[in-house]
């Protein structure tokens, strides 16, 4: 019963939308039209979110690497067969296919005070001949430019630990710049400011 009540109404609907029983190719073509325009759209936005997001991740590794400096340097301790630190900093190095950063030493120097070896606001930058580099060297992702040229380094001097500052700098802060290759105005500035605060922001 259900069922022939059912097929009854089947038909008269039919018959009231005038017995068609699918598209016609104009209304193909705009429904095709209509799913092209916004996958283009959708493909472009998840194109610039994977380099925002190439952007943030890289932004909060090198902001582990600077506490990371900045902790060596508050806990820098003599140990036996090794030279006291006179420091540990953060070296962000630019070039033509991108940038790498590393955690660096600067050690005592035999019997000389760090202040007489460091002497110079210049001397504090790292310094591949002499310094060593603690850990690994990290590579900057391929998605992400630097803006600016040569080497940004700040050293951490125990046991404040007091900041020095080298390359790209704001009134004595650390400006480390990272912008989306793709989206050149989207950029993240990690800082750090003259009393060792590491903080970040939108550029």
């Amino acid at each position: 019963m259900w069922y022939n009540f059912g097929m009854r109404r089947i038909v008269e609907i039919n018959k009231t939308l005038g017995g068609r029983g699918g598209f016609t190719v104009l209304e193909m073509l705009v429904v095709l039209g209509v799913t092209m325009f916004l996958s283009t759209i959708f493909v472009g936005y998840g194109a610039n979110l994977k380099d925002q997001i190439a952007v943030f991740r890289e932004e909060a590794r090198l902001t582990q690497v600077l506490f990371k400096a900045k902790t060596y340097s508050i806990q820098a301790r003599k140990t036996e067969g090794r030279a006291a630190a006179c420091g540990y900093g953060v070296s962000l190095n630019r070039s033509s296919s991108g940038g790498t950063y590393q955690i660096y030493l600067k050690a005592k120097i035999d019997e000389e005070k760090c202040e007489d070896t460091y002497s110079q606001p210049s001397s504090w930058a790292y310094d591949a001949n002499r310094d060593e580099t603690i850990g690994v060297s990290f590579g900057v992702d391929g998605k992400i430019s630097l803006p600016g040229s040569g080497q940004t380094a700040v050293a951490f001097e125990p046991p404040r630990p007091e900041v020095h500052v080298t390359g790209e700098n704001n009134d004595g802060e650390a400006e480390f710049t990272l912008c989306a290759a793709a989206i050149p105005d989207f950029c993240r500035k990690v800082v750090v400011t003259p009393a060792g605060q590491i903080t970040t922001r939108r550029e």
